[in-house]
């Protein structure tokens, strides 16, 4: 039923560690939403903001899993991507509703913390060139972010 609230081109990605599944289609992401039957997700917190033209949404969803049944492995941070837009009624826009057009799902492995910034690290410049003279020709980056 939860594949229904897709639009008929809508993709969903599941991204765990470095293998990355991609489906488009509503009856492709009910095989991916039936895989992860049985897992209870724990939202921690959700952020939301609307899209360039106002019509739509994108929702930012994080938390932990908790594999059902319980198995060896323990709780896996996750971060969710849902991009919805307005849903369609026989080409009219039904007021108030959405469907979700884009879907993307990532269990984060233990691996992400050999990826965490190491806070004593100094930001490394780069070189930016700015035609409009708007920005500092030198813009500095997060630490960790590009190297």
């Amino acid at each position: 039923d939860l594949a229904m609230h897709y639009t008929p081109h809508a993709q969903k990605s599941v991204s765990v560690g470095g293998a990355h599944s991609v489906v488009q289609g509503r009856e492709p992401i009910a095989l991916q939403i039936a895989s992860l039957s049985g897992s209870v997700f724990v939202v921690r917190g959700v952020v939301s903001q609307d899209t360039v033209e106002g019509l739509g949404a994108h929702v930012l969803v994080t938390g932990i899993m908790l594999p059902q049944p319980p198995q060896t492995q323990t709780t896996t941070p996750f971060c969710h991507s849902i991009s919805l837009v307005p849903a369609k009624d026989n080409g009219h826009t039904i007021p108030f509703a959405f469907q979700i057009h884009n879907d993307a799902l990532s269990l984060l492995s233990g691996d992400m913390i050999a990826a965490a910034v190491n806070p004593q690290q100094a930001p490394q410049p780069s070189n930016f060139v700015d035609t409009h003279n708007h920005f500092p020709q030198q813009i500095k980056q997060p630490p960790g972010l590009f190297g």
